[in-house]
């Protein structure tokens, strides 16, 4: 309930033209990875006289520093900031799927941590706990079509990152020492 009030009172804050917004169905999946913290919510509220209900994903920054090494560019000192402004980004280009992004809270007192919001993308997320190598849809489930497809999915999305010009992006903010 806390998570639903916080992050009611934040959407409110960052969509003023939405109007009765109210955040419902805040979810903690138990099986997620390691970088975030996650909390996927539903926010309903009137655009133009019409209702609206969008799906969202809140990712907060590990209150242990989590997965990621601590970087010497004060640019990259917050992960999730660092991680939405780089999502943002390439969302923009549109070089590789990248969920709608919304709002980065930088400051902690809102959900204990710095955090991002952006859309909730439906579908079946390979889990960490246990390794999918070993159980779960991935082991269980899927032919070698489907393993091949993920595989050359992937390929061709990090091909298509990495084919952006970092510089020309305004990505040379990053901290390229570390």
């Amino acid at each position: 309930e806390s998570f639903r009030e916080a992050l009611e009172e934040w959407s409110q804050r960052q969509r003023p033209e939405a109007k009765d917004l109210r955040v419902h169905d805040v979810d903690m999946p138990r099986a997620t990875g390691f970088s975030n913290e996650t909390v996927f919510f539903s926010a309903t509220y009137v655009d133009a006289g019409v209702e609206r209900t969008d799906r969202l994903v809140a990712r907060i920054e590990p209150r242990d520093l989590g997965l990621f090494p601590v970087q010497t560019s004060p640019a990259c000192d917050i992960s999730v900031g660092l991680q939405h402004r780089i999502m943002s980004y390439v969302e923009g280009t549109g070089a590789a799927p990248i969920p709608p992004m919304y709002g980065y809270e930088p400051d902690p007192s809102v959900l204990g941590s710095a955090f991002f919001v952006m859309g909730f993308v439906d579908g079946e997320v390979p889990a960490d706990v246990p390794r999918y190598s070993q159980a779960g849809f991935l082991h269980d489930d899927a032919t070698p079509a489907d393993r091949e497809r993920m595989i050359y999915s992937g390929l061709d999305a990090m091909t298509a990152i990495n084919s952006l010009d970092w510089q020309e992006s305004g990505l040379d903010w990053l901290d390229l020492s570390g």
